[in-house]
C-alpha cells in the first residue's frame, strides 16, 4: 500500500505542478490598410477638322503648317489639369484607290501644334513623330491638336489621295 501511496501522491503532485504553471498565452496585433482610388473622368475625343493639302500639282510640294486654317483638328476631353501622353499614327503616303498610286507624306519636326483652346493661334508646335506629354487645360479638361504636313506629287495621275491619321490620347497618372 505503500507503493501505491507513493505513487498516488507523485501522480497528484505532478498534477498540480502542471496547474500551477501559467500556460503560454499568444499576444497579438491588428492593424490595417485603408484602400482608396480617385476614379478620373474618361477622355474623350472628336475629330474636328480633316487635313487637306486642296489641289497638289505634279512637280510642286504642298505644305500645310499645323497653325493653318486647311491643317488636321482633333480635341480631347478628360479631367481637368490631367496629363496626358498624344500618340500618331502617321502613314508614309496618301493613296489613290482607283489608279493604285500613292504620293508622299511627311512629317517633320514643326508638323504638331497643341493648345488648351480650339485656336491654332498661340498653339504650342511639337513633332507629331514623337510622343507629347502635356496637360489638359486646368479648368476646361480640354486640349486640341493641330496637324499639318507636307505632300510631293511627281508622275501620279490625277485622283484623290488620301489615309487615316490615327491620333491617341491616354493619361500618365501624374
Amino acid at each position: 500500500m505503500k507503493k501505491s501511496l507513493k505513487l498516488a501522491v507523485a501522480i497528484a503532485g505532478v498534477a498540480f505542478n502542471l496547474a500551477v504553471v501559467p500556460s503560454a498565452v499568444a499576444q497579438t496585433a491588428t492593424a490595417s490598410i485603408n484602400a482608396t482610388a480617385q476614379v478620373q473622368v474618361a477622355l474623350s475625343s472628336a475629330n474636328l477638322q480633316a487635313l487637306d493639302f486642296g489641289a497638289v500639282f505634279p512637280g510642286t510640294n504642298n505644305l500645310i503648317a499645323p497653325t493653318n486654317a486647311a491643317s488636321g483638328a482633333v480635341s480631347f476631353s478628360g479631367a481637368a489639369n490631367a496629363e496626358v501622353q498624344v500618340t500618331f499614327t502617321l502613314p508614309g503616303t496618301l493613296d489613290d484607290i482607283v489608279s493604285g498610286q500613292s504620293i508622299p507624306i511627311v512629317f517633320s519636326a514643326t508638323s504638331g501644334a497643341s493648345n488648351t483652346t480650339n485656336s491654332r493661334a498661340g498653339a504650342s508646335v511639337f513633332d507629331p513623330n514623337a510622343p507629347l506629354v502635356t496637360r489638359l487645360d486646368v479648368t476646361t479638361g480640354e486640349l486640341y491638336v493641330f496637324l499639318g504636313g507636307e505632300v510631293s506629287a511627281t508622275t501620279q495621275p490625277a485622283g484623290t489621295y488620301s489615309n487615316t491619321i490615327q491620333v491617341q490620347a491616354a493619361y500618365t497618372g501624374n
